[in-house]
């Protein structure tokens, strides 16, 4: 056996709603520098890997050497053996590896799988990770393939860029045609944006971070990514930098925006990630007179209270009249439910004004009065 899978590989087929594809193209912003990082990572080091290197003994003493012939007759015994698919395809993902590091990579080419499957999927994404082609003929053989086997070989030709690297692609050489390529786009720059964050070199970290935002801006307003897709970006994110995805966000065309849920969507998950941040500066936001960010007061304060109750609501007291009476209430009626205080949640629903809050919040409401109820009959 070469080894076993140590990490699954990224989902090509999403269950999100998806924008209709447009063409990508690249973005006019100038390229700024980037601080270099203390470490120089080799070809090998940086970009990501679908499989984690093996360390059999077998297949470190066959690895250096690797030809054409002997990678052709494994790929057949294993075939004859009737591996399972999942095994067979991280078996030939490491050895078209090899054979394209080993310089060998137009026989390798010859030797990926020809029926449609998992198989020719981890194996085209292995090709195009470590094939040593040019550019154009790569990219000419990436326009031969199409869906799944185009979004593996897109993904694999993307793992082999560092942060710094994939900022600077054209990507008006990588359109985007599928459902799959698009999903394939979006993971790559969660694991971008993820691997650009550095602990130890954060001038360089927020610098790349923030081009990749940005070129993630570009490819929404294109057509090809979704707003949802920065929520799921952030998530990956360890930086947790709500701030730089809401300042590249400014450029998101304003019809992105629409249909989101108020409470669970892109922005108000962003608006909490910014709360978590800085929770004072999101509010000073959330005081602009006809800012967008004014609407969306109870998402941040309501974050805050769950956070740090005591500092939320002094900020509230030294603010009091600057803010909106109902979106105060909402931010108290659900915070003081997360943090058990039943009987508090509700009298902040009864100060609740808007009819269209009132109702919206009826279920809500019903909820905690049982739980209330089930309190006081335990006691």
């Amino acid at each position: 056996m070469l080894g076993n899978r140590s990490d699954d590989p990224p989902a090509m087929a999403g269950g999100e709603t998806q924008p209709a594809l447009r063409r990508s193209t690249s973005s006019s912003r100038p390229v700024r520098p980037v601080p270099a990082r203390p470490a120089i990572l080799t070809a090998q080091e940086k970009g990501r890997r679908l499989y984690s290197p093996l360390s059999s003994p077998e297949w470190q003493q066959v690895a250096p050497t690797l030809t054409p012939a002997k990678a052709r007759e494994m790929l057949e015994r294993d075939r004859a053996d009737g591996l399972n698919p999942e095994a067979r395809a991280q078996r030939a993902w490491h050895i078209i590896s090899q054979l394209c590091k080993n310089g060998y990579s137009k026989e390798a080419w010859d030797l990926v799988e020809g029926d449609p499957g998992v198989v020719r999927e981890k194996v085209l994404n292995g090709f195009f990770r470590d094939a040593n082609l040019p550019k154009a003929e790569l990219l000419a053989l990436l326009d031969g393939i199409e869906k799944k086997d185009r979004a593996m070989g897109l993904s694999g030709y993307w793992d082999r860029l560092a942060p710094e690297e994939f900022v600077r692609l054209d990507m008006s050489e990588f359109p985007i045609r599928s459902p799959q390529e698009r999903a394939a786009l979006r993971q790559t720059l969660e694991a971008m944006t993820a691997q650009a964050f550095d602990p130890a070199n954060s001038d360089a970290g927020r610098m790349v971070r923030q081009e990749l935002l940005e070129m993630a801006v570009v490819q929404a307003n294109n057509g090809v990514l979704a707003y949802s897709d920065f929520g799921k970006m952030l998530l990956q994110d360890p930086s947790k930098d709500g701030f730089a995805y809401w300042a590249a966000l400014q450029k998101a065309a304003p019809e992105l925006r629409q249909g989101q849920d108020s409470y669970k969507g892109t922005d108000a998950q962003i608006i909490r990630a910014m709360t978590a941040q800085d929770p004072a500066r999101m509010m000073e936001m959330t005081l602009v007179e006809g800012s967008y960010e004014r609407g969306k007061m109870y998402v941040a304060l309501e974050k805050w209270l769950v956070q740090d109750f005591r500092m939320a609501e002094a900020w509230y007291q030294s603010h009091a009249g600057q803010v909106d009476a109902d979106g105060v209430a909402v931010a108290f009626f659900r915070a003081n439910a997360a943090r058990g205080d039943y009987q508090a949640s509700l009298q902040w629903y009864e100060k609740l004004e808007r009819d269209s809050w009132r109702s919206g919040l009826g279920g809500e409401m019903r909820a905690v009065q049982r739980k209330l109820e089930a309190q006081a009959a335990a006691e």
